[in-house]
């Protein structure tokens, strides 16, 4: 229990910083791209698939805080929506969530604030087509996070509040970044067993780590929350 409020103070410190950060540099607002608009003001269909840009605690592609259920309708169709509760670590929270169907690497998973749907909470994907202005996405390997954020902390694997990205204890990152949670390859599992059980559980591990390295570990799962930003901070 200590290791998770240890964990959540972390998360919250780093959203805090990331608004800061935001003030401190207008270009992450600056890049979003002026859509053509609907009457309802809703992005058109030819501007809802072209924009797969990632800006943590901003937007994920035309999707932002104040987009509805009715929005994604008119942006997405009907027919592409279907309903899934979004359920927290350990099952401690649930959210009612619309599951927008757009083929394997561009799906995503929208969870609501309210039943109503009419105020946006966080953003799940599993697609490689979204990315950040770094190029951070589902698929990124260790490697290349590596050379994109500098080393950093991951709290173990396989529990609830692991497989996380985050700063070292005492730094941030000079990029923001979304939540990203990785993967390991199963195969690799399998082919390096005692590596893999050194990973595993309640600790924090070294993205130099040597057991890490021929796991095949990437990013499997990108998640952008809009009631608190994303865990890092710019310079």
């Amino acid at each position: 229990m200590l290791h998770q409020q240890v964990f959540k103070l972390a998360l919250l410190s780093n959203a805090l910083l990331l608004s800061i950060g935001i003030l401190q540099n207008p270009s992450l607002v600056q890049a979003t791209p002026s859509y053509k608009a609907s009457n309802s003001g809703v992005p058109t269909q030819s501007a809802r698939l072209n924009d797969t840009l990632i800006i943590p605690g901003l937007r994920f592609g035309p999707i932002t805080r104040t987009t509805t259920y009715q929005d994604l309708v008119k942006m997405f169709g009907a027919s592409r929506l279907s309903d899934h509760d979004v359920f927290g670590a350990e099952g401690l929270s649930r959210l009612p969530g619309t599951k927008v169907n757009l083929g394997e690497t561009r799906s995503f998973l929208v969870a609501w604030t309210n039943n109503s749907r009419t105020e946006v909470a966080e953003v799940r994907t599993t697609g490689s087509a979204w990315k950040t202005q770094q190029g951070i996405g589902v698929g990124t390997t260790l490697t290349e996070l590596q050379r994109i954020l500098g080393e950093f902390e991951i709290p173990g694997f396989g529990w609830d509040y692991g497989d996380v990205v985050r700063p070292k204890q005492g730094r941030k990152f000079k990029y923001n970044i979304p939540i990203l949670y990785l993967s390991i390859d199963l195969k690799a599992a399998k082919r390096y067993p005692s590596d893999y059980r050194a990973v595993q559980g309640e600790t924090t591990i070294l993205s130099s780590d040597a057991h890490l390295k021929h796991l095949g570990i990437k990013v499997g799962e990108v998640r952008v929350y809009f009631d608190q930003p994303g865990m890092t901070s710019a310079e």
